[in-house]
Order: structure tokens, then sequence, then C-alpha cells
């Protein structure tokens, strides 16, 4: 080889170098991300590992000793600090592990001394992977988990290949690595096939061994606030809530949608001062509530989908609510609210009636005490209580007031860590929907007016039905009204309840998707057990005995975009595997040029370079040499270099090749021209 060919050749391998590094620093990315969807990693973990990560990436392999020893260092003393300060918090420990984890990955991104060390960098990202199991369930780990599998099997095999060509062949290292086979991507190809291949492995075996609930790691509650509904409101907290698109109910209405906009699910009159507190009675089980005759003005069906509270969002003004399908016990408390007795997992399906001139009626046709109960009250409050509503005023003229007072308040969703979280907002003037449900209720209360919490859900029913999602979580208070019962006291403003983005259609559908893609990962996965593998074996021998698919699916166009999609993945594969088959041109070309050589007695030897063969010639056959030389330098140039050769210059430098003489026939050449052209 050449001197300017030979410089050729560091650019590749440089490229080499860095495919390698990036296949591995992205496994790690995909590793913590893992972790991370949990949303309970600490900012200072999550800042640190971005930190090593960013500075791991541009240091070189074999780092000053200085910076090695501190680096070793800070993880020896770190990893048993972490582990320390969540002793006796048996909730902390899965976010403690996480952190130990996430401590050693750093090290060993900052710290690598040979290729050889890249394993214990991927035995570093699997403790990550390990621990963010324990941390979250959500559909996106198993996407990191997946995109960990394959950019690790993408890095493990060209760590090893390095390794490999650095320990066997130290001095031609550099030439070796620059051969751009080592970078193809049909090699590369193969590594991400691989790892899919262990992913879908994975996947097949998972149904074998079904996942024993021990509940012996869980995550903690900690974590960004976000929306969604409870029967413990904390006004205390602190950070800004965060907006959660997990699927609630899905409705299909009939009648007046106006009726549809609010769903109640959980009624709260103790006020402890800094939240709201639930009764001690959970009230009693039924299967069925038929508790408020009156006009009926909305009817419908609709799939719930419980979290671990099991609290059942019901319109306001129902009348008649049962179960679809197999009876759901529901436990009914004494203000009417509903939840599931045994809450599990897997959608419930429901049919209700309800109706405006029902909304009002209270399932008593009295008030409890606690809906005037108080804790002691700031001077400032109590005083804006009696400006607001003097005395005499009726209910409805302070209910009035009091939401028009309100009306002039800001929204926001920043949440400010307080002793007393009423005053706080009533001196910002600046709140989310549970701060002004609460100053509603407090401020009526305070003027001898029984009001309480509700906590629900409000939706923007259409002609296509109603979907709810944690994001349209709302708050609003009720107040007792003589003749009427507790009616709606919503201060919120009324552009700013329920979702507080703007969900275009477009993006409702990609939310749909999305929400149905964790559905089945939530049943199929994070819930299987014995039950479910039941379940799903019978299932499978049901249709094996009956096939039903893919040709008796309900509608033409799915048989149509089912085949059109199989015949598609038939042809990418066709197309993949003929690309893998054909050799590059320079390779056919080298490959050419010595059978040339071979048949003037210049055989090749098992190892011998370009350069050692070429000097062989010089010495032995020099005219032989002058024209081989510039072949060889042209197909390195091609292999090691960026000079492709195109189908023109393939066909002249194969007709060089010929002029070197040989037993090659009319045939052989014949073959040759077909080989280029393809």
């Amino acid at each position: 080889m050449t001197p300017s060919t030979s410089e050729a050749a560091q650019r590749p391998a440089l490229r080499f170098h860095v495919i390698q590094r990036a296949a591995l620093f992205l496994a790690a990315a995909a590793a913590f991300a893992g972790a991370a969807v949990g949303e309970q990693l600490p900012l200072p973990a999550m800042i640190g590992f971005g930190t090593a990560w960013i500075v791991g990436f541009f240091v070189r392999e074999r780092p000053w000793r200085t910076f090695a020893v501190a680096v070793n260092a800070a993880t020896i003393l770190g990893v048993p600090l972490v582990l320390m300060l969540s002793r006796g918090d048996r909730s902390r420990l899965p976010i403690a592990a996480a952190e130990a984890a996430l401590i050693v990955c750093a090290n060993r991104l900052l710290v690598r001394r040979t290729p050889g060390d890249d394993g214990m960098l991927h035995l570093a990202c699997w403790l990550v992977l390990a621990s963010g199991a324990a941390l979250t369930g959500e559909m996106l780990y198993g996407i990191a988990l997946v995109a960990y599998a394959v950019l690790a099997s993408i890095s493990m095999l060209l760590s090893e290949l390095r390794r490999g060509i650095e320990e066997e062949a130290e001095r031609q290292a550099s030439t070796l690595l620059a051969a751009p086979e080592l970078t193809s991507r049909s090699l590369l190809g193969f590594a991400a096939g691989l790892g899919l291949f262990s992913a879908a492995f994975a996947t097949l075996v998972f149904p074998i061994f079904p996942r024993a609930r021990v509940g012996m790691f869980q995550a903690g509650s900690g974590g960004t606030p976000v929306t969604g509904l409870t029967d413990h409101v904390d006004l205390s907290a602190s950070g800004r809530i965060g907006d959660s698109a997990r699927l609630v109910l899905r409705a299909e209405l009939d009648g007046d949608l106006r009726a549809a906009r609010y769903w109640r699910a959980v009624t709260l009159e103790t006020f402890t001062g800094r939240g709201w507190i639930p009764a001690a009675s959970h009230g009693s089980l039924v299967r069925s509530v038929h508790s408020r005759p009156g006009e009926r003005s909305l009817g419908g069906t609709f799939d719930f989908f419980p979290d671990s509270s099991g609290l059942l969002p019901v319109p306001e003004g129902l009348s008649s609510l049962w179960p679809i399908g197999p009876n759901a016990l529901l436990m009914q408390s004494r203000d009417g609210d509903l939840r599931l007795a045994e809450p599990g997992s897997g959608t419930r399906h429901f049919r209700f009636e309800a109706g405006v001139a029902n909304r009002n009626a209270a399932p008593d046709s009295q008030t409890s005490p606690q809906s005037l109960q108080l804790p002691s009250l700031s001077p400032e409050t109590s005083a804006l209580a009696r400006r607001l509503v003097p005395d005499g005023a009726s209910p409805s003229d302070a209910i009035a007031a009091v939401v028009g007072y309100l009306s002039t308040f800001t929204y926001s969703r920043n949440l400010h860590a307080t002793e007393s979280p009423l005053d706080d907002f009533l001196g910002r003037r600046s709140g989310h929907c549970e701060l002004f449900a609460t100053a509603a209720a407090v401020l009526l209360r305070a003027r001898g007016i029984p009001a309480r919490y509700v906590g629900g859900y409000y939706g923007d029913p259409t002609a296509d039905g109603l979907t709810l999602r944690d994001w349209d979580a709302h708050a609003w208070a009720e107040a007792w009204v003589p003749g009427k019962g507790f009616v709606v006291v919503d201060a919120t403003p009324p552009d700013l309840r329920g979702p507080g983005l703007d969900h275009t259609k477009l993006w409702q559908r990609a939310v749909d998707l999305w929400d149905s893609a964790r559905l089945r990962w939530l049943h199929g996965v994070i819930d299987f057990d014995m039950n479910t593998q039941q379940q799903t074996a019978g299932w499978l021998i049901r249709h094996l005995r009956h096939p039903t698919w893919p040709f008796s699916l309900p509608r033409t166009r799915h048989r149509t975009a089912l085949l059109s999609g199989v015949v598609l993945l038939l042809v990418a594969a066709l197309v993949a595997l003929r690309r893998q088959r054909r050799p590059e041109v320079a390779l056919r070309l080298e490959a050419a040029l010595f059978r040339r050589l071979a048949s003037r007695g210049v055989a090749r030897g098992l190892s011998e370079t370009h350069e050692e063969i070429l000097a062989r010639l010089s010495s032995e056959h020099a005219q032989l040499a002058e024209e081989v030389g510039p072949l060889l330098g042209r197909i390195a140039a091609a292999r090691f270099g960026a000079r492709p050769i195109d189908v023109p210059e393939a066909r002249a430098l194969r007709a060089r090749i010929r002029k070197l003489g040989g037993t090659g026939g009319r045939a052989d050449q014949g073959m040759d021209a077909r080989r280029i052209s393809s």
C-alpha cells in the first residue's frame, strides 16, 4: 500500500472508533432513560449522570491518572452514601438503588482504559435498567429496554471486533480497523437485528413464566406532581403540576350533552387547614345504583380504566348505574360517591342514566355537620368572608359574591409549600383548581352556609362521545341551597377547567393510540400473572381450533391493509437479503486481480498484505509490479478511503486486470462483466 493510501486509512479507522463509541454511549443513554421515565430520580442524580455522559464521550479512553483516581474515589464514597441516606425508609430503597447504579455507570463512562472495559459499562447499564424496573411500569420503560438491547448489541459487537484486532494484530490494527466491512450497514444491521431478536425471544418466553406479585420493591410516592384524582388533597405540596395523559374513561352518550360536563368522583367535607381528607367510613357494598329518580336527559355507556384508588367518576345528576358483563361490586358512600370494591386491573363497562333535573338533588334531604366544619382561620380570611357575604345574605347571593370575587384571580400550576395554603392563595391571587374550590367552600362555611369539596373531571363531550384523561381532572365546590340541595360552585375560570393544554384532533388521535398501547402493556406485561396466563392460553387454544384470522377481519379495508403490510415486509426482506449477498465492487475487483496474479504464478499468502505482495512482485517481476501497483492503490482507496468505484470505472479496471494475462477464457470474462454490472 502506498503512503498516501496509508494516510487515507486513518480517516475510516477514526470512523470506526466514532461509531463504536456512539453506540456505547447511546446504549448508556437508553439505560438511563429506562430509569428516568418513572420521574422519581432526584434532579441532582439526573444532572450528575448527564454531565458524566457528556464529559465521558469526549474524554480519551486512557484518562489522566489523577482524573481516574478522583472519579474512582468519588464512586467509592458516593455509592455507600446514597444507600445510607435511604436507611430506615423502605419506600426510598428502589430510588437509592437506582442512584447507586447511576454512580457506577457514570464511573465506567469516565474511566475506560481498554475496549474490554466496555463490558463493565454494559454490566453497569443492566444495573440501571434493573433498578428502573422497580421505579416504573410505564411502556416507555419497555421502549428504552428494547432500544438498549439494539444499541448494546451493536456496541458489544464492535468492541469485541476491536479488542480482537488490537490483541492479535497490534501493528496492523489501524489498517484493519479502517476496513469498511467493519462498519458496513449489513454488519450493523445484523447486530441490531440480533438485539431485536433477543427482545422478541424474551417476549415469547414471557408468557411461559408469569410474574409473581411479591411486592418487595414498589415505587415510592415521590416524584413530580401530575394531574389526576385522589381522595386525599394536600394543598401544601411544592413544585409544578405536570400533565398526565393516562386514560380514565371513554363514553358513548345519548341525550343532552350539557349534563356530561361534570363527572364527580369524590366528595370531601373535612378540611384540615392544609387539605381535605375523606370520612372514616367507606359506605356500603352495592351492585348497581338506582337512587335518584327524575327526568332522564342523558344516557349511554362508558368504559372505565381504574387506577389503584378505584374511584369511579359518574356524571352529575346520576339516576341509575349498572355494570355490563360480569358484575362489579361497588362501594357507595353516604354522599353517593362510588368506588370499585376490588380495583384490580382491566377495563370495567357500565351503563348509566342521568339528567340536569337530578344534579342538584342530594342523596339525603339534610346536610352533614361536617359541611360546616372549619379549623381556625386567619383574621384576614375571616374578614374577607364577612366583607363578601354580609349578614342576612341568601345562599344564592353569597355564592354569586364568592364566585365573582374569585373570578378575578389567575390560574397557575405552581405549587407553594406553606403552612397555610388558603391564606397564601388569597394573598397571591393565583393558584390551581383545588385552591379555587377550597377557597369557595371555606368562605361560604365561614358565613354559615354548608359547603364541601368535590373532585372529579370536567370534560368537553361531542356527538362522537367523551374521553377523559388525567389532565381533565378538576375540582369544584358544592353549597347547600334550601329547596335545591347541593349546587355546583365552580370558581375556576371557565377557560381553564379540565385540560391545561390545547389538544387538537391530531394530537387527540395520537394520544388515543398511545393510550391503547399503554393499556396493552399494563394489562399484558405489568399485570401478567397466573390468571392472565391461563386466559391467554385459553384464547390461543380457541383460535387454533377455530381460526378466524386474518381473512375474517370485520372490514375489507382492514384485510387489504393487512395483506399490503405483509407484502411490503416480504419485499423489504428480499431487498435486504439481496443487498447483503452483493459484495462491494472493490472486493470483487481485488479477488479478480489476485486470481490473475495466481495464474501468473504469483499466489497471495494467507495473511499477506498489499504492501508485502507488491514488494515481492518488485523483486521477482518488476514489470508486473508496475502494472499491479496502481490497481492495488485504487482498490485500497475504494476499500479504505472515501473514493467509491462506479460501474464505468469498474469495467475499465476489470479490462486492465484481464490484460495482465492468465488462463481466463471468454466465459470467465463474460461472467466477470455480469458481476460488475450487477
